[in-house]
């Protein structure tokens, strides 16, 4: 009996089944590559061939066969513009199918808020998190002096501001795809399922997935599943030097033109039957498939039969065309063909734009046209066919080209709606402005640049996707209007921003060109120096807020910059002034009012700087912002309480906040609560994986919590990410002293305080290896520099005694001992140290007394940790 179909989708989908004709062979080596063990199989299809022969027709034939064997299918192709935007397309497909990312999802939505331009440094914190002498002990790591109870290592708490740690603004640069992939590859991993990916138009996507697609091949991001397999679909063949060590797990797919038999079958699909006919269009067609369906629906739809002889094969870029229009009899249908070339996307709105009458009836006719091709709402032109019809339009009518764009561009900006400024962030209005300036370059190239230059500067302000979208947008009008000039600027544009770097060359681009408006001038100048100072270039991102003010002295944005900017090259009080000027011009700016409040701070007017942050949150009670930054504020002064409650309700109202969530756990570090602080450590790294600062706290939680390898392995990744941050490197070099690998633990702090020479936990850590390695001068000087910088630092005074005492300086041993002890009442290292340069020295009443005080603490602290064993 035959399989009756259930809906009227399932016979839509069994007729294009019955209508795909030939690629036999193609179909059964998927086929059976799909049933074969994981271990036996092809991993990547290489799907190539010239334009027209069929490559996006059977990529989706393959797509339905792996659905029909019960694999989870995704796609992706030309209008996704980089590897992130790959992954988030094919993310959303799998979900559609009840297949959730959810961990590349979350981490996706994350990085695609961004920072406003002002707002100080998500995550930093130019001081440093506080602490007591007794929160963050290591555990038991050396003694004091010979027969000394084992003692355990703390950390001053005058030493913890000595800490700078790593900000957000240095992982502003860094491209996204090797934080997201990771994520992206655990999901698949986690689906349990057989998944097959497939990525069409891969002569213009290789450029930003061929690296990104052999990173995958080679596991630098994670391992993929065995049950994947990914299908590519373009007019080139793989590198086959830069695919030399995989080509064992490829399968090559040629694409050649239909053999006559297979242009027969076609055509006998397709009702024609006429013998003369069917040889003219074996013949013309040269076997493309596209031509074939062309030819063969102009002669069912009764336009001039084709003839038998005398005419040469055509060519689908060009005769084709022309031989179409000249076969089709209704004027307005031939003209509608040419015309909507034009646009890049079509609906039936567009088509009205065009044709004004009869809209619905020519858009339904076009739209059955064999060389469309059909996603969602809308369609699009094969760029076999387009290509030539736009360029015979421009040559037939350069004013009506002109004309016909200008009415295209219109068109879209009345669809806008928004202004030009908001439209960036929105898919759609993003989608229509672009299409607008795409037809506003066509219609007139040269006129239409500073205004085009100007939307540019808008999406260079926006991000990197925006800018490369944009520049993208340029150049495809330059190839399409045969302005040569415009073409190669967009290029350049678009290859200027390597995936996810910084914006500052497409800047330099943008200010040499001068038809830029004068106008947009301090706003470009504004834009480098923003992106200067994410990157971490102060000195130039200065000059260029310098030059946007010097245009405008009342820019009230590059003066924000400018502040923010000074603030984290540390020159406080000028960055106060700058805020205030910035303040004057923009009074409700909150993101300046915040840069303000921890600028006061790092100038130590701690009073000011919450007041700050108190005015702030009055008026808005929900700003998650100002809330995390009173939360750090409270930390900062060992308000703990305080401290907790604004960063709690911070991630109540923004759960994407690493910073909190990474803030919230240092506190939770200092009260012993250290799965706490580990959960909130994970959570903060499902969001921001390489955030050298989370790395390096939980790199820290870890070592708390007696698991050496794991801390190291985060400490490892935080330096790889940040080889100059200072807070990581010193983090690690502890961990190997613990270890006792000294000399690593040497290497990694020396560096730390060459990058941070003030920083007292690093320098005084490195007299310890140095101790350990006998070299017992140089532990005495660092000692020393570290007691110089933080001359509260119990620990490094009790180091400091317990080298005097066994050099036999008795009297300076003791006089370390004291100042630590009442540094840290009941500090049982200290006392311990004391009784020790006191029994030496005979004097043994107060000797007594000090070692009684001591083991009681010890006792104490036994009963607290452990009852049985007390």
């Amino acid at each position: 009996m035959a399989d009756t179909p259930r809906s009227f989708q399932d016979l839509v989908r069994r007729r294009q089944k019955a209508d795909f004709i030939g690629r036999d062979g193609e179909l059964a080596h998927f086929r059976a590559n799909l049933i074969r063990p994981p271990g036996e199989r092809r991993l990547l299809f290489s799907i190539h061939g010239a334009g027209g022969v069929g490559k996006t027709s059977l990529l989706g034939r393959l797509r339905e066969v792996a659905g029909e064997h019960g694999w989870l299918t995704a796609g992706a192709d030309e209008s996704c513009h980089d590897a992130v935007e790959v992954m988030a397309a094919l993310a959303v497909q799998l979900e559609e199918q009840d297949a959730k990312l959810r961990r590349f999802t979350q981490q996706h939505a994350a990085r695609r808020k961004r920072r406003p331009e002002g707002e100080p440094p998500a995550g930093d914190v130019a001081g440093a998190l506080t602490r007591t002498a007794t929160e963050l002990t290591t555990g038991v790591v050396n003694t004091l002096v010979p027969g000394a109870e084992l003692i355990t290592k703390a950390v001053d708490p005058e030493r913890v501001n000595q800490l700078r740690l790593a900000t957000a603004d240095k992982l502003r640069g860094r491209p996204p795809t090797g934080a997201l992939t990771p994520a992206f590859l655990e999901g698949l991993r986690e689906l349990r399922r057989p998944l097959a990916l497939f990525l069409d138009a891969y002569e213009v996507t290789d450029a930003y997935l061929d690296d990104w697609l052999r990173a995958v091949f080679t596991g630098r991001y994670g391992e993929a599943p065995a049950e994947l397999i990914i299908t590519i679909a373009g007019r080139r063949p793989l590198d086959p030097i830069r695919w030399d060590p995989y080509l064992g797990v490829v399968a090559e797919m040629p694409l050649t033109p239909f053999t006559e038999v297979e242009v027969r079958q076609l055509l006998a699909q397709l009702d024609v039957v006429d013998e003369p006919a069917v040889e003219a269009i074996c013949r013309e067609s040269g076997g493309l498939p596209l031509a074939v369906a062309m030819l063969s629906r102009q002669h069912r739809s009764g336009g001039e039969r084709p003839r038998a002889e005398g005419d040469a094969r055509l060519d689908p870029s060009s005769g084709l065309v022309e031989r179409f229009l000249k076969w089709e009899r209704d004027p307005a249908r031939r003209a509608l063909v040419l015309d909507a070339a034009l646009p890049r996307r079509l609906d039936e709105d567009i088509v009205a734009a065009l044709t004004g009458d009869n809209a619905a009836e020519l858009y339904t006719w076009l739209h059955a046209q064999d060389f469309l091709t059909r996603q969602g709402g809308t369609c699009r032109y094969h760029d076999t066919v387009r290509r030539p019809m736009i360029g015979l339009s421009r040559s037939r009518s350069p004013q009506r080209w002109a004309q016909l764009h200008a009415k295209l561009a219109a068109v879209y900006r009345e669809r806008r709606t928004v202004p030009m400024e908001e439209a960036w962030g929105d898919e759609r209005a993003e989608g229509w402005l672009l299409e607008e300036c795409y037809h506003r370059a066509c219609a007139a190239p040269a006129a239409a640049l500073p205004g085009l230059l100007a939307v540019g500067v808008a999406a260079c302000a926006h991000g990197v996707p925006q800018a490369r979208r944009w520049a993208e947008t340029i150049a495809a009008a330059g190839v399409d209007a045969d302005a040569a000039r415009l073409a190669a600027l967009g290029r350049e544009l678009r290859d200027s921003v390597p995936e996810g770097c910084d914006l500052s060359a497409f800047a330099d681009l943008l200010l040499r060109r001068r038809e830029l408006p004068a106008e947009q001038r301090k706003h470009v100048h504004r834009l480098r120096g923003r992106e200067h100072r994410y990157a971490g270039r102060y000195e130039q991102a200065l000059a260029d807020y310098d030059r946007a003010i010097e245009l405008d002295p009342a820019h009230a944005k590059a003066l924000a910059g400018r502040a923010e900017t000074l603030r984290l090259a540390r020159r406080h009080e000028e960055a106060l002034a700058c805020f205030d000027r910035a303040l004057e011009l923009a009074p409700e700016n909150r993101l300046v009012s915040l840069g303000r409040a921890y600028t006061l701070e790092s100038l130590e007017r701690h009073e000011e700087a919450r007041r700050v942050l108190d005015l702030l949150i009055a008026a808005e009670p929900g700003d998650a912002g100002a809330l995390k930054a009173r939360g750090r504020f409270y930390l900062l002064r060992d308000r703990l309480e305080e401290a907790l409650a604004d960063l709690d309700l911070a991630i109540e109202l923004d759960p994407s906040s690493c910073a909190a969530l990474t803030h919230r756990a240092f506190i939770h570090l200092t009260r012993e609560r250290r799965a706490d602080a580990l959960a909130d450590l994970d959570r903060a790294l499902a969001l921001v994986p390489d955030d050298v600062l989370a790395l390096t706290v939980r790199g820290r939680a870890r070592w708390l919590m007696n698991d050496p390898d794991a801390a190291l392995a985060d400490l490892d990744r935080a330096v790889a990410l940040e080889p100059d941050d200072a807070w990581a490197l010193a983090h690690r070099g502890v961990v190997h002293q613990d270890l006792g690998r000294h000399a690593e633990a040497v290497a990694d702090l020396s560096r730390a305080v060459e990058f941070e020479p003030g920083h007292a936990w690093a320098i005084a850590s490195r007299g310890e290896s140095h101790e350990a390695l006998g070299r017992t001068e140089e532990a005495l000087a660092d000692l020393d520099r570290a007691i110089e910088l933080a001359p509260r630092y119990a620990w490094a005074l009790c180091r400091r005694g317990s080298i005097r005492l066994k050099r036999a300086e008795y009297e300076p041993a003791l006089a370390d001992f004291t100042r630590a002890s009442g540094l840290v009442p009941r500090y049982e290292v200290a006392l311990a140290g004391r009784s020790r340069a006191l029994t030496l020295l005979g004097r043994w009443e107060e000797a007594l007394e000090d070692q009684r005080l001591a083991l009681q603490i010890v006792r104490e602290q036994a009963s607290v940790e452990s009852p049985h064993d007390a």
